[in-house]
């Protein structure tokens, strides 16, 4: 007789803990599928409208940006720095977007290739290479922005919405 009920409260128990864990699952699930539906889109760190660099932030940033890609050799540079950045304006399609020209004054090692510019490069009274660079910034937060390099032209575009020009500071 104790070994039949033995064997019968060893199988209500297995059976009990089979019924708890498939319940547990159950609402495993459905709480994963909760939190999904309750995140709103405003909160997402998703808004990098109103992120603004100094002039700082943003010399870093783009000096980064043309190792990475390329542009410019920081070690084959004697003097790789950016004088001015000036605030053109944005696009309408996006209006996180916006429009710098960023003037840059450098000297290579050898020759004039340790910076790749796109446009015109004139010389200063120290032999310094001086070329501006028209760059589109999106910002995807303080620490990281998107970077697309054009040319002047860009200003005709529909898209493009001038601005009071304003120098960084």
């Amino acid at each position: 007789m104790k070994k039949n009920f033995f064997k019968v409260l060893f199988v209500l128990i297995v059976i009990f803990s089979l019924g708890l864990n498939i319940l547990l699952l159950y609402e495993k699930i459905n709480n994963k599928e909760d939190n999904v539906e309750t995140i709103e889109p405003s909160t997402k760190k998703d808004d990098n409208k109103d992120i603004s660099y100094t002039k700082k932030e943003l010399e870093k940033l783009f000096k980064d940006y043309q190792v990475t890609e390329s542009i410019a050799n920081s070690d084959d540079a004697v003097i790789f720095n950016v004088n001015k950045i000036t605030y053109v304006g944005n696009f309408k399609s996006n209006s996180k977007k916006k429009l710098y020209y960023i003037e840059e004054i450098y000297n290579c090692i050898e020759g004039t290739d340790c910076v790749k510019p796109v446009g015109k490069v004139t010389i200063d009274n120290e032999t310094n290479n001086i070329t501006t660079f028209v760059v589109a910034v999106t910002p995807v937060d303080k620490t990281n922005a998107e970077f697309e390099i054009l040319d002047y032209s860009i200003e005709e575009n529909e898209d493009f919405q001038k601005a009071k020009h304003v120098e960084l500071k």
